[in-house]
């Protein structure tokens, strides 16, 4: 399996490698590695520290909560939501590298393309769909990554509501990866856009 496309993300000019530490790290040394790490270097953007977390074992599938969120869900469900976030595709990228799951379900069937379709989060389709996600599970509410595609995002600070190229090149997306886009679950994308 051809996954060379991923050094594109990693070796992207804009991306930063910094090494910032947390509590477990000393002297360039891992003392101990917790999933708790991994996921604040991650949301913190540190891909150089996620990279050594997942070489030191620190799982990229672990189930976690969300403060505040009424599901579980795993890291790559985080990410997938956080289109604005400082070097989140590379850090998708190097998951999936190292084996995460990319159709996993949260409690509630959301799968993290389906996430990252609804937050617009292009790179993170992306990347995605070129790792072979599945645009098919349907979660618990009937909708398949093409209806989230075309849904407005539930935060609307996610996304400038001027900047509507973003649902416009996510549904490309989906389209080049041969996605049924007729298919969105209990209801049709094109029914659910009108």
């Amino acid at each position: 399996e051809d996954t060379t496309w991923i050094d594109e993300f990693l070796s992207a000019p804009a991306r930063r490698d910094s090494w910032r530490a947390p509590a477990s790290v000393q002297d360039n040394q891992l003392l101990r590695v917790t999933n708790d790490d991994l996921q604040e270097a991650c949301l913190r953007g540190d891909l150089g520290l996620v990279k050594r977390l997942i070489a030191a074992r620190a799982s990229v599938n672990a189930p976690m909560r969300p403060e505040g969120a009424d599901e579980f869900m795993t890291l790559l469900h985080v990410l997938a939501r956080k289109p604005h976030m400082e070097n989140c595709s590379s850090i998708i990228a190097e998951m999936v590298r190292n084996k995460a799951n990319l159709n996993v379900r949260s409690s509630f069937g959301t799968t993290p393309l389906s996430l990252a379709c609804h937050a617009k989060h292009t790179e993170a389709v992306e990347v995605l769909l070129r790792a072979k996600a599945s645009a098919d599970p349907i979660d618990d509410f009937g909708k398949k990554a093409p209806l989230y595609a075309i849904l407005p995002p539930w935060d609307e600070t996610l996304v400038d509501n001027a900047d509507e190229n973003l649902t416009v090149k996510t549904v490309q997306l989906l389209a080049r990866a041969r996605t049924n886009l007729d298919d969105g679950g209990e209801n049709s994308p094109i029914v659910e856009s009108v």
